[in-house]
Formats: structure tokens, sequence, C-alpha cells
């Protein structure tokens, strides 16, 4: 925001769609700006679930205020309108129902091969595991690899 004007004023950020409203947050909803004074807002997305909304509609409306009288001002910005497109990543793996070996002679080998194909939006990481002996996971939420173990990233597409 800012105020190209010559006296401070108090501005209000509100969400106008209810369903947009339980997505975003908004760091400075409210607040007062000197004559010449330019602020950074940061709106934050965290959808809960699968949402959808291409931007057609209002979003978010801003109120000015004169910060003496309490009067609004007329500023003539419209309501700033927002698109989210919050859904699943997706992706296949082939073959569906998993490896058939098939009968093997003890002492010899035989390959299958898997492939993991990411179908969706976004990157992401995978791992291979025993159940009984999950992963340990690091503080960038990636699996810890234990040696041995299979797991790479997935790139969107």
């Amino acid at each position: 925001l800012v105020n190209g004007g010559r006296f401070q004023v108090e501005y209000r950020l509100s969400v106008r769609n209810k369903k947009l409203r339980e997505l975003l947050s908004i760091d400075m909803p409210e607040g007062n700006l000197a004559a010449g004074e330019t602020r950074s807002i940061k709106v934050t997305c965290t959808p809960k679930t699968v949402f959808e909304s291409a931007g057609r509609t209002d979003g978010i409306s801003l109120e000015v205020f004169d910060k003496d009288s309490g009067v609004a001002v007329d500023h003539g910005i419209p309501p700033i309108r927002v698109g989210v497109m919050a859904k699943h990543n997706a992706f296949h793996v082939m073959p569906p129902r998993g490896l058939n070996f098939g009968p093997v002679r003890a002492g010899e080998s035989r390959t299958r091969q898997l492939k993991i194909q990411n179908v969706g939006t976004f990157p992401f990481s995978w791992c291979l595991f025993d159940p009984a002996e999950p992963p340990q996971f690091g503080e960038d939420d990636q699996p810890v690899m234990a040696a041995g173990g299979g797991g790479g990233a997935v790139a969107a597409g």
C-alpha cells in the first residue's frame, strides 16, 4: 500500500468471499499510513481441502479512512481479485497391483521394474520402506534414507 496523499490515513483490508476467508490470512489487515509511506502486506493462502476460485469474484477489499475525521476516502481502487487452485497431487504406480516375479529358481534372480509417474502439479519425494520399520523424517520433512533404502524425487508432469 502507498499513501500518496498529504495526510495520514487509516486502512482496512478484508476478505469479502466467505470461502476465501477460510483460506486467506492477511498479516496487517488494518493500520495507519503516514503521508508518503509505503507498506507491504503479506497475504497467505493455507487451504485445508481441495478448492478452486478462478479469481473472477472480488476477493480482498480495501477501505481507507481519513485518520483525523474517520470519514471514508473514495480511493477508486476496485476489490482485489484472488485466484486459488488448492488440490492434491496425483501420481501413478505401474504395475498398479504390484510386482509379480513368478517362479524364481533358488540361486537365480529375476528383475521387474516399478514406475512412479507424477501426473500432478507439484513435485514430491518418495521412499520405499518396510512398514514394520517406517523411516525417520528430517527437519526438511524428507525421509532420512537408511543404507540400501529406495527413494527419490519426482518432478511434476
